[in-house]
């Protein structure tokens, strides 16, 4: 998974290397930083999703069990 992560990361940087100067913008100088902050947090965020969605789902079966 971490290899994806940093395969993500890689990609994504070369991608904005790309596109930002295309469109006349310019490439934030802590690109990398700012990706792998970025990365972090949806890391986190659907980490926590998954923990959310795992909980609803147990306790859905045991009403189901009660029942």
């Amino acid at each position: 998974m971490e290899c994806l992560a940093r395969q993500i990361l890689s990609q994504t940087k070369l991608l904005l290397e790309l596109v930002c100067p295309a469109l006349g913008v310019p490439t934030p100088p802590d690109l990398e930083r700012q990706l792998r902050v970025t990365f972090a947090q949806f890391s986190q965020s659907s980490r926590a999703t998954q923990v959310r969605e795992g909980v609803e789902r147990e306790g859905r079966e045991r009403e189901r069990e009660e029942r």
